[in-house]
């Protein structure tokens, strides 16, 4: 059938591969499955910077260069035999090459006991590079390493979810929802669709004074107050539009 609009036009409407793109490309449900996309990369990779992390720790512990350090400073103090806080930033001193080395100030990771300033701290280092070093005897847990991505990734899952569940209001605006003329009443720039057109409407009848905010494709990013554009709702009672023009060809 025909994909061009008027509002006599007969229900339900075809299912073609081109109306479900655009019903996944249309910018509420776009800015979902986007955002789902993105926090899933995100987690992956802290999962599998986690894990890569644990195995050089891992490494280091079995293969490390042992050797004594001394905390020279944590936190803010550095007068010696002051207790610190675990999570404190640390300035190790230790013997490296026959000369006294100091790498940059870190944290200690897993540590949960004070640090005493002054203390000498057993450390393995990295043979190849001095700035690489633990100071841990056992390897933290893998789920110290990978907590961001299993964090991440039930935000990517649910994120995709609710762009399923919005996409399939799409669909059944497009198959069952009549096309009605709207008046445009303002336009705007809309911040998870910079591309198109925010734009607030209203059913040219008297007896409907709901408003609704669409977006419009690019090219139809002339629009002003006043003009009348073809509108779907998924039902007569819904709080919700959708632009006809983003199921038209071309968009």
């Amino acid at each position: 059938m025909s994909e061009n609009f008027s509002s006599d036009q007969p229900l339900p409407r075809a299912m073609t591969a081109r109306v479900r793109w655009a019903a996944w490309n249309e910018p509420r449900v776009r800015a979902w499955w986007l955002t789902g996309l993105i926090l899933g990369v995100i987690g992956l990779k802290f999962v599998v910077a986690g894990i890569h992390e644990r195995g050089h720790e891992i490494w280091l512990i079995e293969y490390g260069k042992r050797t004594a350090a001394t905390i020279e400073w944590a936190g803010n103090e550095h007068l010696k035999n002051r207790p610190e806080p675990p999570d404190s930033v640390v300035q190790l001193r230790f013997q490296w090459d026959g000369k006294a080395y100091e790498p940059p100030p870190r944290t200690l990771e897993g540590r949960k006991d004070f640090i005493t300033t002054g203390s000498t701290l057993p450390i393995r280092v990295n043979p190849n590079d001095p700035d690489d070093f633990t100071w841990l005897g056992a390897p933290l847990p893998l789920l110290t390493h990978v907590i961001g991505g299993i964090i991440t990734l039930p935000m990517a899952l649910m994120a995709f979810l609710w762009s399923v569940a919005k996409y399939a209001g799409t669909r059944r605006a497009w198959r069952n929802g009549p096309a009605i003329e709207a008046l445009v009443v303002d336009t705007r720039t809309a911040a998870i669709a910079p591309l198109c057109t925010a734009v607030r409407v209203t059913p040219d009848d008297n007896r409907d004074k709901r408003i609704y905010a669409v977006f419009i494709p690019r090219r139809h990013s002339g629009l002003a107050g006043g003009d009348v554009i073809l509108i779907l709702r998924p039902s007569p009672r819904s709080k919700t539009a959708i632009a006809a023009a983003w199921f038209e060809p071309g968009s």
